[in-house]
């Protein structure tokens, strides 16, 4: 800092000179501070589909910072492919009004107008405006706009409307084999996921490993989201070590990536398996962090969902105020008419638990039916038989034998795990 700045400016220069890897951040840095600006331009815009696939989005956001201040200092236009760039980390990083200033400049004729501004709408938890955003891209765009179809299954699955997902998917089904391969097995993992929440978990597995077998063509963000489904399907069909093993991976890549919107979720469900487990003080570590997150990010939905789970955590270490309290919690977000079906469906159910725990047997009876109810609605066949069993199980203990074997014989065993 005491020297002058045309000595700094020679000194980035040799350093930039020297460096062997032209097409790193640490290279590109020095060109910048150097005011090579056309070396910027020719080698960031190289790196930024490197880091698009495999860096991190605060290092996406820098990079293009150093792009589009080098465009400006030779009088140029700034590339398409920077101002996507520049969008899609300001959005994933939170900065949305900065973001919607640009996406604003990007104008009606661009597809990517109506991609972005779902996104912003999405983030700023307006899913109905984030749809109707995408509706008439696809409406304005006719052939072009299709592949908005991805965007919208992705938004409809996000609000846990699965049924209207896997519609909306089925009308691309037969066009996506024309469609480059990213968009290809992007669709894929939309599929499985709609297959995961309506609780075909060993279909939606098959298809995860079929993903899997191409993960060097998926970017870093879609590998720890396809390893955060195989986790997942793991641990609902029983298998716990092989889903230990998926979410640590896709815990370690969203840590990296810094996607903090991605990664409480994953915190949330490996926190469940760790519970499952045993492991109840790295369980509650886990959680809380999930909880410090989705806090941070005004992820009111999710909350609804760490709480039910942290009240079952505590009912099972035998401290029943702090579990109330959690359930209770939870239970507040009942009133949330946009709660995805799915998040209700564990808050109930833990509700109901916690009620036949205090042996509060028509209230959980209630609850267990609501339940089933539910469950049935979304073609969920493990929640229906889980609750069945839940139901069952309930009436029994009530000392309501007949009732307890009139439920228990409408559980299909195919597709439920009881526990021993």
């Amino acid at each position: 800092s005491t020297l002058l700045k045309e000595e700094r400016r020679d000194i980035h220069r040799k350093i930039w000179e020297n460096s062997i890897d032209k097409e790193s951040m640490f290279s590109i840095y020095h060109a910048f501070k150097g005011e090579l600006f056309d070396e910027v331009i020719e080698f960031g815009e190289k790196l930024i589909e490197k880091l698009n696939e495999r860096g991190s989005i605060s290092d996406l956001k820098l990079l293009t910072d150093f792009l589009i201040e080098s465009y400006k200092a030779k009088n140029l236009k700034i590339s398409k492919n920077c101002l996507y760039k520049r969008i899609y980390s300001l959005l994933h990083l939170g900065f949305l009004e900065e973001a919607k200033d640009l996406i604003e400049n990007l104008g009606e004729e661009d597809i990517n107008y109506y991609y972005f501004l779902s996104l912003y709408f999405s983030f700023k938890g307006k899913k109905e405006k984030s749809l109707y955003i995408l509706k008439k891209g696809i409406d304005l765009l006719k052939e072009k706009g299709k592949e908005l179809f991805i965007s919208l299954a992705d938004i409809l699955l996000d609000m846990g409307k699965f049924k209207e997902a896997f519609s909306v998917l089925e009308k691309i089904k037969d066009e996506v084999n024309l469609w480059e391969k990213s968009k290809r097995l992007k669709f894929m993992n939309l599929y499985q996921t709609a297959l995961e929440n309506t609780g075909d978990y060993e279909k939606s597995l098959e298809i995860c490993f079929e993903l899997y077998k191409e993960k060097e063509n998926l970017s870093l963000s879609e590998l720890a989201k396809l390893e955060s489904s195989i986790a997942y399907n793991n641990l609902m069909i029983g298998k716990l070590d092989e889903s230990e093993d998926f979410f640590k991976k896709s815990i370690e890549k969203y840590n990296f990536l810094r996607e903090y919107r991605s990664l409480y979720p994953v915190l949330t469900e490996y926190s469940f398996l760790l519970y499952t487990k045993g492991e109840l003080e790295d369980s509650f570590k886990n959680l809380k962090r999930a909880k410090y997150l989705a806090e941070s990010m005004k992820a009111v939905e999710y909350l609804a969902k760490i709480y039910a789970y942290e009240g079952i955590f505590y009912l099972s270490m035998g401290k029943i105020k702090k579990a109330e309290e959690s359930f209770l919690r939870a239970k507040d977000f009942f009133k949330i008419e946009k709660l995805q079906k799915v998040i209700n469906i564990t808050v109930i159910h833990n509700y109901a638990v916690f009620l036949l725990y205090k042996r509060k047997f028509e209230d959980s009876i209630y609850y267990f039916k609501k339940l089933v109810e539910l469950s049935r609605e979304e073609n969920d066949k493990y929640r229906e038989n889980l609750n069945l069993y839940s139901l069952s199980l309930t009436y029994f203990l009530s000392g309501d034998i007949d009732s307890s074997l009139k439920y228990i014989e409408a559980v299909s065993y195919t597709h439920l795990t009881l526990p021993t």
